[in-house]
């Protein structure tokens, strides 16, 4: 099982859920995230260094998956192929955010450790140049703010890879209204409903500051991703009322 992101959509607080259940096995440690499908030089150590590594009590009798969460899967087609090499029959997790949302928490996060210098509109506008041209330490571009947020475009190359039931896509502010998405993962899992929510809910891993936001980058956002959000409901085969709504909200505002 692997919990491909996205980034600052409350992965982390998937990563929770999951490990509260007995047959649930995830990686440890949470952090860092162990990326090791990300790198040739990783994937090239095998199948049971990853194991041995990660998943030390894999074999206890009540493990029914082992889980990893990188956030940075989502955006490699590389590493999509060698999870593909090494489990034909993973079950992958996608859990988004509110794409606005997520740009901004993104910018927020960027700036906090020191990767972000710009103001969010300036950041957004130099965004395409900065995504060719710019080294970073990080394993993917830290300024794809808003190219992040657009879901479809990764899930499809996931979907290339894996049947589409090996796919499943949680929306992270629905996750966060009761016990009902819950039990549709386990279901989804073949296991019963044992999950814990983590204590501090929406809030593990969130962003720390504050930052003023100009109204109208929001709104122009969310025309940006509009044509993304039909196309992923498309393929959800629903609306997400929760994201729609609070777009009216910014809109209307």
């Amino acid at each position: 099982m692997f919990i491909i992101g996205a980034q600052r959509s409350g992965s982390t607080y998937l990563y929770h859920l999951l490990n509260s259940h007995p047959c649930i096995l995830m990686n440890k440690p949470i952090n860092p995230e162990p990326k090791f499908f990300l790198e040739k030089y990783k994937f090239q150590r095998g199948k049971n260094f990853y194991e041995e590594k990660y998943f030390p009590d894999r074999n206890l009798e009540n493990i029914k998956y082992i889980g990893e969460k990188s956030t940075s899967y989502i955006e490699s087609k590389d590493a999509a192929i060698r999870i593909k090499n090494f489990y034909p029959d993973a079950r992958i997790l996608v859990i988004l955010r509110d794409p606005v949302n997520r740009a901004l928490s993104n910018y927020k996060f960027s700036v906090e450790n020191g990767l972000e210098n710009l103001s969010f509109s300036d950041a957004l506008s130099k965004e395409d140049i900065r995504i060719k041209k710019l080294e970073t330490p990080t394993s993917v571009s830290p300024y794809a703010y808003k190219a992040r947020g657009m879901y479809i475009n990764y899930i499809r190359e996931y979907e290339a890879q894996f049947s589409r039931d090996k796919i499943y896509v949680l929306i992270f502010e629905e996750l966060l209204t009761g016990n009902v998405e819950e039990e549709k993962l386990a279901i989804w899992l073949d296991l019963e409903p044992k999950f814990i929510a983590p204590i501090g809910s929406d809030k593990i891993n969130s962003s720390k500051s504050e930052y003023p936001v100009d109204r109208q980058l929001l709104k122009e956002l969310i025309g940006e991703y509009q044509d993304s959000i039909n196309d992923l409901e498309s393929f959800l085969g629903r609306r997400i009322t929760i994201w729609r709504n609070n777009h009216i909200n910014i809109l209307c505002s």
